[in-house]
C-alpha cells in the first residue's frame, strides 16, 4: 500500500506567501535611480511609462524612517525634485492616480552630498619657461572634496575655438594642470575640468581662457 506524502503546512503556507509577495513585487515597475546634483536637487532618469505623480519621501533621522510631506511630489512627467533643505535623506516612488505605488521605491540618497563644481581660479602663459620657441601654460583651480574620496580630475580643453576634447586625467588633489610646449604662435585655450570617480561625475567647472598673443 502507497504512503501519502506527509504535508508540512507550515512550510508550505511560508512558501506560498514568498510567492504571493514575490508575484507582487513583480507588478511593480522597476525603482528609479536618484542622483544628487549641485547646488541642493534630485534628479532622476526615466524611460517607461510615466506615473500619476512621483512621491517625495523624507527621513529627519538618518534614513531610520520616512514620511511624507503634503506638497512633495510632482507630475510623472518630472525629472527633479528641489527639497527645502538639502542635508536629510530623500527617496521617491511613483503612484498612480489614487495614490497606488506602482514602481519600486528609489534609493535614498541627500541633496547636499552632491558634488560641487570645480572653480579655475586662474591661468596663463609663459614664453620659453621649458623649451626655447615654445610656450607653456597652465590653470588653477580649487576644489572641495566635501566627504568624496580623491579619485580623478579630467581636464577638458578647446584650442582655437575647436571642440572640447578630454586631454588628460590627474589626481583630483592637484591645485591645477600644466602644459609644456603648448603653442609656438598665437593659439587660444578654453579650460575645463571635472571630478570623476569611476561612474561617478561631478559637473563641470567654470570655462578659462588663455589667449597668447605675440
Amino acid at each position: 500500500m502507497t504512503t501519502a506524502p506527509t504535508i508540512n503546512r507550515r512550510g508550505w503556507l511560508a512558501t506560498w506567501l514568498q510567492s504571493r509577495r514575490r508575484a507582487r513585487a513583480n507588478g511593480l515597475l522597476p525603482a528609479p535611480v536618484l542622483v544628487a546634483q549641485y547646488p541642493t536637487l534630485l534628479v532622476w532618469s526615466w524611460t517607461l511609462a510615466n506615473p500619476y505623480k512621483w512621491n517625495v519621501w523624507t527621513s529627519l533621522n538618518g534614513g531610520v524612517s520616512y514620511f511624507l510631506t503634503e506638497d512633495y511630489w510632482h507630475y510623472g512627467d518630472s525629472r527633479q525634485f528641489a527639497p527645502d533643505g538639502g542635508s536629510e535623506f530623500y527617496f521617491i516612488v511613483g503612484v498612480d492616480a489614487t495614490g497606488k505605488e506602482i514602481t519600486h521605491r528609489s534609493n535614498a540618497v541627500r541633496p547636499d552630498d552632491a558634488i560641487a563644481p570645480p572653480e579655475i581660479v586662474g591661468g596663463t602663459y609663459e614664453w620659453e619657461a621649458t623649451t626655447p620657441g615654445w610656450w607653456d601654460v597652465w590653470v588653477d583651480w580649487n576644489f572641495n572634496h566635501a566627504g568624496h574620496p580623491v579619485a580623478q580630475m579630467e581636464v577638458w580643453l578647446s584650442i582655437n575655438n575647436g571642440a572640447f576634447e578630454l586631454r588628460d586625467t590627474i589626481g583630483s588633489d592637484a591645485p591645477g594642470y600644466y602644459i609644456n610646449e603648448a603653442a609656438n604662435n598665437e593659439t587660444s585655450f578654453d579650460f575645463k575640468v571635472r571630478y570623476r570617480n569611476g561612474a561617478t561625475v561631478g559637473p563641470f567647472s567654470n570655462v578659462y581662457q588663455i589667449n597668447i598673443q605675440v
